[in-house]
């Protein structure tokens, strides 16, 4: 019996096989695409991540930088002002006593503030590291 030229060949016992390799390899890509778009996800959320924490880190950045500098200004302009008050004393001092004794009197003063300042910000520090471990 022979077939008609148009007609395809009846492979009917090669069908199985034949459907098992087209199932792998629809399966193969599937997967294939599914790890592509898996590595694409994981590179946009990286790179999303990567802007975020530039942006954070710079505007801690900044804002680091801002409070150091007007902590150094606001230190100069005391440290200024107290050098204007300590001269002013040992004026006033002068007034009434020698040179040498409203000297003395005057930096035993400034010794004496500058060590309660140092106490009062060691007790501050404590404080603010004993609350800071406790939390």
């Amino acid at each position: 019996m022979t077939q008609p030229e148009n007609q395809a060949p009846d492979r009917s016992h090669d069908q199985p096989a034949a459907q098992a390799a087209l199932d792998r390899h629809r399966a193969e890509g599937h997967w294939a695409a599914l790890a592509g778009r898996m590595l694409d996800d994981v590179v946009r959320i990286v790179e999303a991540e990567t802007r975020l924490l530039e942006v954070n880190f710079g505007r801690a950045l900044t804002a680091a930088f801002d409070r150091a500098v007007g902590q150094f200004l606001g230190s100069l302009l005391v440290f200024l002002g107290g050098a204007c008050v300590l001269a002013a004393l040992i004026m006033l001092l002068h007034e009434w006593l020698p040179v040498w004794l409203s000297l003395a009197i005057s930096g035993a003063i400034a010794i004496g503030v500058g060590l309660a300042v140092a106490w009062n910000s060691g007790r501050v520090a404590r404080k603010a590291e004993s609350e800071m471990g406790g939390s």
